[in-house]
């Protein structure tokens, strides 16, 4: 057996910052030297990118070039600096010269500060309130409509039972 063709939607570097325009909010992991998205980072700054905001926790030498060059004007962060080389020098000079605005949370206040929202589209038993225990601000029922079988038209062949895929219909 041949496994199916799958296409190709790999981009490059170059490709994946035109996708990203001026003012636009990004979100990246990464922690220190491992696994920062550095190298994009030098992509934005070639495409001259502007009044970026960027969300992360633990990135330091990717913020620091975007500060260098501008191309950021707001991070969310939980935490940011250069263990090595000292404070983020970049960074702390456009926060001075009121070009960047930084907001720094813990770890834990960085994934709790922007609201989550659970849907819990499980239509047989709607379950995960029992489990997570979220705080409900609103909850809305949605139907499905039930397909009624007119008894004076069924001729009975069963071809209802054959097409339903939500198994809607029984074989009696």
């Amino acid at each position: 057996m041949t496994e199916a063709e799958v296409e190709d939607k790999r981009i490059t570097l170059s490709e994946a910052a035109r996708k990203v325009s001026d003012g636009d909010g990004l979100f990246w992991g990464g922690f220190g030297y491992q696994r920062p998205p550095i190298a994009f980072s030098h992509e934005l700054v070639r495409q001259k990118k502007r009044n970026l905001t960027v969300y992360t926790c633990g990135s330091e030498v990717d913020l620091e070039i975007m500060a260098g060059a501008g191309v950021a004007n707001r991070y969310e962060i939980a935490f940011s600096a250069i263990e090595a080389l000292g404070l983020s020098n970049n960074i702390r000079r456009r926060v001075s010269e009121g070009l960047l605005h930084v907001e720094d949370y813990t770890n834990l206040a960085m994934a709790m500060e922007s609201p989550v929202q659970l849907m819990d589209c499980d239509v047989e038993e709607p379950n995960a309130h029992l489990f997570l225990h979220p705080r409900m601000v609103g909850t809305e029922t949605v139907m499905a409509p039930v397909p009624k079988i007119d008894a004076e038209k069924c001729v009975k062949c069963g071809k209802c039972f054959t097409v339903c895929r939500f198994e809607a219909v029984e074989k009696r």
